[in-house]
């Protein structure tokens, strides 16, 4: 077998492990996850201890004979938060489109659109002609229509 084939080959088996992991994660968690992406990346880092966790435990001499087995485990874990999250990521941005017209009645009953990221009022910027969320503060996306 060439030398690409066989690349080739490792990485299909490494993408397999990664998929049977993120289908024990949605089993485990169940799917949508609707996190926020700062919770994502807690979740991310709390892998990636683990993973650090190993390589002491290697540098230590501890558990000598696991800590391959056991960093693998951990990275496959490391890289399935991360599809997972930007699974997500995508997710969102594709039903962009639908939410983008959204429009509910607010406290008085006017009419007014609804940020499709954090479900907040939509205004106008000063040059009456751009929109932004009206809550910066708790919309960490800065979602703009005009930006899409």
């Amino acid at each position: 077998m060439s030398e690409i084939k066989l690349r080739v080959a490792r990485m299909q088996s490494l993408l397999e492990e990664i998929a049977q992991e993120r289908e024990r994660q949605d089993a485990k968690w169940g799917w949508p996850r609707r996190h926020g992406m700062e919770k994502w990346f807690l979740i991310l880092l709390e892998e990636m201890g683990e993973a650090s966790e190993c390589l002491l435990q290697m540098e230590s001499g501890d558990k000598p004979g696991d800590w391959p087995a056991s960093f693998e485990k951990e990275m496959v874990q490391v890289i399935a938060v991360g599809m997972a999250m930007l699974q997500q990521f995508r997710e969102r941005e594709e039903s962009l489109g639908a939410w983008a017209s959204r429009t509910v009645k607010d406290g008085v009953g006017a009419e007014v659109v609804q940020c499709p990221r954090c479900h907040g009022v939509v205004e106008q910027d000063t040059d009456g002609k751009s929109l932004h969320c009206a809550e910066p503060g708790n919309c960490w996306w800065g979602w703009r229509p005009d930006t899409q």
